[in-house]
């Protein structure tokens, strides 16, 4: 199933990208503050060493980029 993304959702997430490049290791490692307090049983699907995490936060920082400003809604 393709989905089309709107125009609208293509400027909000490009005009993002300035602050995810100042303040993004900053955001990721709040987001998983967050999302490890709430749901704590997803640890287990990560690699909790402290370099891992890092990579891991920055690997999924680079694929979730386009769905940062939903989840960040979300988590309000």
């Amino acid at each position: 199933m393709t989905t089309t993304i709107s125009q609208q959702t293509i400027d909000i997430v490009k005009s993002t990208a300035p602050v995810l490049k100042q303040h993004g290791q900053a955001i990721t490692t709040r987001m998983y503050e967050i999302m490890f307090d709430r749901y704590p049983e997803i640890k287990t699907q990560f690699d909790m060493s402290a370099q891992a995490m890092v990579l891991n936060q920055q690997n999924l920082l680079l694929r979730c980029m386009p769905m940062l400003p939903i989840l960040t809604i979300s988590m309000l």
